[in-house]
């Protein structure tokens, strides 16, 4: 039975109580309908705001994901209300060169000094080369229901090219 599934009658009269199992499944398929962010990808220093557009082999980047961290909701059928709350876990950032894996994120003060690491989730490249950074965010979902409650497990991923250069600095000595 789905969540829009109506509730049966008998013998075409008055309905007949939903049984526990119908409520769970009901709740369930809301639960599971529910509309989860897909994680925004933030890397501070944000590449996008340096001259050339890049991250640097070796900075420290911290990384986040600043779509929401709970989602509530409601939805009702037939007399049935289940309520809903969504809280997101984690957050996996596979970096192409290694996976990182991050239960709390901090943005990046902007008096932090550049070398700085993530204490909370960071990485630094190693190698140069085009990257797809890939967040997938894990989402625990509790429903409640007529008596009843569960959670049910969901992931949201998204996708961000992120060019990766090196930088080389020349010492330029002045005409004596």
């Amino acid at each position: 039975m789905l969540w829009e599934d109506p509730i049966p009658t008998a013998g075409g009269g008055a309905p007949v109580a939903p049984t526990p199992e119908q409520v769970r499944t009901w709740a369930v398929s809301a639960a599971t309908s529910v509309r989860l962010p897909v994680p925004a990808i933030g890397i501070d220093p944000d590449p996008s705001v340096n001259k050339w557009r890049i991250v640097a082999v070796g900075q420290p980047l911290w990384l986040y994901d600043s779509a929401a961290t709970v989602v509530s909701s409601a939805a009702s059928n037939q007399g049935i209300t289940v309520s809903i709350r969504a809280t997101r876990v984690a957050v996996v950032f596979d970096m192409q060169e290694k996976v990182v894996r991050c239960t709390a994120m901090t943005r990046r003060p902007s008096t932090a000094d550049p070398r700085a690491k993530s204490p909370t989730c960071g990485y630094v490249y190693q190698r140069k080369g085009d990257r797809t950074v890939r967040a997938t965010a894990s989402w625990q979902i509790s429903w409640a229901a007529q008596g009843q409650s569960g959670t049910v497990a969901m992931t949201r991923a998204s996708t961000r090219q992120l060019p990766v250069r090196e930088l080389l600095a020349v010492n330029v000595r002045p005409n004596s």
